[in-house]
């Protein structure tokens, strides 16, 4: 592939690890939801608060489904762009080609919608995800234990 095409693909690296970071955000909010229900609600039995936070938790799920939705088709778009861009390019290209070429790019344009890709943008927010988590965890005992 040319450096121009490739710059396209690149293009859109940023936006998928944007929206793999609400979506991995997004994921917290289920121990965060029982943290506060069970701090707000049941010592006080306020069922106005317990709507709120059941509000703001589906709102965060819907989010994070949307999100998803973006980044898979996405990822689908890029895809048939790869096989729309460059397979025309690489079929009229003078030379010998060899079926392995072929293959490759098409092993490319399949790994692109495939869920190894999802993964690939969610493993750096990982780490992260995992110190939250260990946060509220810890901040839940603390509260407990006074």
């Amino acid at each position: 592939m040319s450096q121009k095409k490739l710059s396209a693909l690149r293009q859109m690296i940023l936006p998928l690890v944007l929206l793999s970071a609400v979506s991995n955000l997004a994921v917290l909010i289920s121990p965060v939801f029982m943290m506060q229900v069970l701090d707000r609600v049941v010592p006080s039995g306020n069922m106005h608060t317990l709507t709120l936070l059941l509000v703001l938790a589906l709102a965060a799920v819907a989010l994070q489904h949307a999100v998803e939705f973006i980044r898979e088709n996405t990822l689908q778009r890029s895809a048939r762009w790869v096989e729309r861009v460059c397979l025309p390019g690489f079929l009229q290209t003078p030379g010998p080609r060899t079926p392995g070429q072929l293959r490759s790019l098409m092993e490319f344009s399949g790994r692109l919608e495939g869920p190894a890709a999802l993964s690939l943008a969610d493993l750096p927010w990982l780490p992260l995800l995992l110190a939250a988590l260990f946060l509220v965890h810890w901040s839940f005992s603390f509260s407990r234990s006074q």
